[in-house]
């Protein structure tokens, strides 16, 4: 098949560690606590971020894991993407963030970072997550982008365990101020 840039992504999401501190029950990235030793490096990063820059259409660049927060060099490499005209935004699990971290985001150039919750409350949230407390951590993290003028959309991931509760999520995106809801089936 022939290159045609006319054809090329507009989106991509590159899960660039597995190291995360949930276990949630629907991890592709077969979370782990530490980052995997054979992740890319720094400089490989940068060469990716070079040649999804080189696609030379607006691409939106999600930095997702397991959770990005857990990767060192991630500030630098959301930078790197930012400068590269790359619109950047970042799927952190929600147990990381902090006013620090936010104006870090920020600062890199990140323009939205998304937090999944999947459920209105934590019992509902947490079962799907596997970590007792993470409603509470999520919700949080949330409020904290809220306050650093960084926004947010909410990521759920609907299943038996919270198809019943779509109406109290729908109202719970909104009253924390999300300015998106994107539910995944």
């Amino acid at each position: 098949m022939r290159y045609d840039a006319a054809r090329a992504p507009r989106l991509v999401a590159w899960e660039t560690t597995r190291a995360c501190d949930l276990a949630c029950v629907h991890c592709r990235a077969v979370a782990q606590p530490t980052p995997d030793p054979r992740q890319l490096s720094t400089e490989e990063a940068y060469r990716l971020v070079d040649e999804i820059a080189a696609f030379q259409q607006p691409v939106i660049l999600i930095l997702t894991g397991g959770d990005p927060l857990k990767r060192e060099d991630i500030f630098d490499v959301a930078a790197r993407a930012s400068r590269a005209g790359l619109r950047v935004v970042m799927s952190p699990s929600g147990t990381n963030v902090t006013p620090h971290s936010v104006a870090r985001v920020k600062q890199a150039g990140v323009q939205r970072i998304s937090v999944s919750l999947d459920g209105s409350t934590a019992e509902i949230h947490d079962a799907f997550r596997q970590v007792p407390g993470a409603f509470a951590e999520a919700t949080q993290s949330l409020a904290y982008a809220r306050e650093g003028g960084l926004p947010f959309q909410i990521n759920t991931t609907v299943t038996r365990h919270n198809r019943h509760d779509l109406t109290s999520m729908l109202r719970l995106a909104v009253e924390l101020g999300a300015v998106a809801w994107d539910v995944f089936m």
